[in-house]
């Protein structure tokens, strides 16, 4: 039995270009907003979804002194060239995207349902919190709705990571039904 040849990044995708145009173009209607994100492996993971998920845009809050570093560079695969983001630099950004929006976080809260039960009429923005401290209360208090994501086991938490993936592919579901 011949086996299959496996295609090169080339042959998938022979026009750079045009591939970058087209995500350029079709990009979904889904922002982050990352209040306090620190880690550069949470940093460059979300970099990498994002451009995965073709995020729209990533909104930088207070991420003090944000630079792209090699570290962050290597762990997104440059999805830090591809993906659109913006440094955030004072709450007054964050109420003038709240007025276009719906601003959804991702936090445990006592009025929070979880990630396969939300409802949105606005196009969302994710708002993802800190590594340790979750999401500042001064966001919390901008957000429309909060959600969160079932935990089964002994942890009563995920990786921010792992949790904004399961966070936006449960959003982009949602956002194809709708």
């Amino acid at each position: 039995m011949k086996s299959e040849k496996q295609l090169t990044f080339q042959e998938m995708r022979p026009d750079v270009e045009q591939r970058r145009t087209h995500i350029k173009e079709n990009r979904h209607l889904l922002s982050l907003v990352l209040d306090g994100v620190t880690d550069p492996r949470n940093l460059g993971g979300i970099f990498r979804l994002a451009d995965a998920a073709l995020i729209e845009r990533i909104y930088l809050f207070r991420c003090p002194e944000f630079q792209i570093t090699p570290k962050i560079k290597r762990i997104s695969r440059s999805a830090t060239e591809t993906v659109p983001f913006t440094i955030v630099k004072n709450i007054a950004e964050i109420e003038a995207l709240q007025k276009e929006r719906t601003l959804i976080a991702l936090e445990y809260t006592d009025r929070s349902v979880s990630y396969t039960q939300i409802k949105f009429e606005k196009n969302p923005v994710l708002v993802i919190g800190n590594e340790q401290t979750g999401v500042s209360q001064e966001l919390l208090d901008l957000c429309a709705q909060s959600m969160h994501i079932p935990m089964h086991g002994f942890n009563t938490s995920m990786n921010v990571m792992c949790a904004t993936a399961v966070g936006v592919y449960g959003l982009l579901e949602k956002m194809s039904t709708e």
